[in-house]
Order: structure tokens, then sequence, then C-alpha cells
């Protein structure tokens, strides 16, 4: 279930083809077999979401204990990194943490966002604008979340297609990887 916005569609609606599809993943998968750094791998799944979801700012962020921590962002500023957002003070990221599936957050809600400030050429406080959140969940345990943020308050009315895109089945190869990368961050 995804909470609607109270915003018309605009003409400029997000069209997933396969070959969008697949122009994004294909890198994404050639990355599996490669060595590198966590960060640098976090940092390609940022970049490859512009294709498939247009918009102003994305974050991935670990959940370690009560806390959030970034581990790669686009289009916030760069001092993002360094923040620690504590789950019970950021009731969007508790919404998104608490639900299975994605979260939208309607372009009017009152709930605090927690990158005020931190979008790159916004300043003070995030106006209208669109927010979309999916949990991250590795073997039953919540590993941290994904965030999508536009300016545009109705840029992701195609919210059908992404639900379908962040429930996907990432196949047993990636799970496996995303385990280990757990277990090591977990060992320090």
């Amino acid at each position: 279930m995804v909470d609607s916005t109270l915003v018309k569609k605009t003409a400029e609606v997000v069209a997933m083809t396969s070959r969008v599809l697949l122009d994004a993943l294909v890198p994404l998968i050639g990355n599996l077999s490669r060595e590198m750094p966590k960060i640098e791998r976090y940092r390609r799944l940022l970049d490859t979401l512009p294709a498939l979801f247009p918009g102003d700012a994305a974050a991935l962020l670990r959940l370690e204990g009560e806390t959030l921590v970034p581990v790669a962002i686009d289009g916030l500023s760069g001092d993002t990194l360094g923040r620690r957002f504590r789950v019970a003070e950021h009731p969007r990221f508790a919404r998104i943490l608490a639900r299975a599936e994605p979260t939208r957050f309607a372009a009017n809600s009152d709930l605090p966002d927690p990158y005020d400030g931190l979008v790159k050429g916004v300043s003070g406080n995030l106006e209208v604008h669109d927010c979309l959140g999916c949990p991250l969940v590795i073997h039953s345990c919540p590993w941290g979340l994904l965030t999508l943020d536009a300016l545009d308050p109705a840029r992701f009315d195609d919210i059908d297609m992404a639900a379908g895109f962040f429930e996907s089945d990432g196949g047993d190869r990636e799970r496996g990887r995303a385990h280990r990368d757990a277990r090591a961050d977990e060992r320090g």
C-alpha cells in the first residue's frame, strides 16, 4: 500500500520499458562479479536510479542499531554523509522501516523531512515535493533504506512501476553478496 499524493498527474511520467530497465541493470549485474569497495558498489547503485526513477535526490542509508547512516547519496549536500539520523527522531524514516513495501508520502505531508536543508540547490525547508522510500531487508533483518526525492510533487505518480521494481527478487547471487557485505560490516 502506498500513501497517495493529492496532486494531479503531470505530463512527465516515468515510462519504463524493458530496454530502459535492461540498460540500467546490466552494469549493476556486471559489477556483482567485480571486487570493489562497498562504498563504490553503493555509489554505482545510486548512479543507476535516475534512469529508472528520475528525481532530484537519492540516498542509501544503513541501519546501525536505532540510527540510519548514509552510505551513498546523490543530489544531497556532501555533509549528509557525515550525519546520523536517529529513527525515533525522524517519523518518515520510521514509517518507511515499519512497512514491507515502498512508502510514498503525500506531497502535503505534515511529517518533517529529514533532508530539509540538504537537497542541492534548495535552501531551507523543502516545499511540496515527491518523496518515496523503501526498506531494505536481508534474510528478514532490516539492513537500511533507500529514499528518492523529487522537487516536482507528482514525479513518482506512476507508483505501480516503482513498487514492482522495489519488490522484485534481486536473485540469489545479489542476496549472497549483500549478506556477506552486511556480515563484514557487523564485524567492523
